[in-house]
């Protein structure tokens, strides 16, 4: 299962809430079988923080700013922290570019994207919160 939990009623925090919701959408396509949440906090001028929990109890932290542009730009922020944070945990790509075992990277396109980071949008690009299923081996 997995879910947000928002602390912070702030548009900054709500942004971010939507932006990591998108994120674990992809992680459960991917991963079906690992159960992650989420809480989001916003701490101000220090950004919003953002915990990503496993149901292992491994908990890791992090925040990011939401001085980035709108909520697309938002989430691409969001995607990439993340991103880097189930890479730690899972020490291996996350989310695997389909055909080349690399990781796919968050890109502002016309919208948040994983796209290839070798070949770009003309290999792979899917919108975060869209990854197709099963492209990586369930835990």
């Amino acid at each position: 299962m997995s879910l947000v939990d928002v602390r912070s009623w702030t548009p900054a925090a709500l942004s971010v809430a939507e932006a990591a919701h998108r994120f674990l959408v992809d992680v459960a396509a991917t991963r079906g079988a690992l159960s992650v949440t989420a809480v989001v906090a916003d701490h101000g001028d220090a950004g919003v923080e953002i915990t990503l929990g496993f149901g292992t109890g491994t908990e890791i932290g992090g925040s990011v700013s939401t001085h980035v542009g709108d909520d697309e730009d938002v989430c691409a922020a969001v995607a990439d922290r993340l991103q880097e944070m189930m890479i730690d945990y899972l020490f291996g790509a996350w989310p695997e570019c389909p055909g080349h075992g690399h990781p796919a990277a968050s890109r502002r396109l016309a919208g948040a994207v994983w796209v290839c980071p070798t070949e770009g949008e003309k290999h792979f690009a899917v919108p975060v919160g869209r990854y197709p299923h099963k492209v990586n081996v369930p835990l």
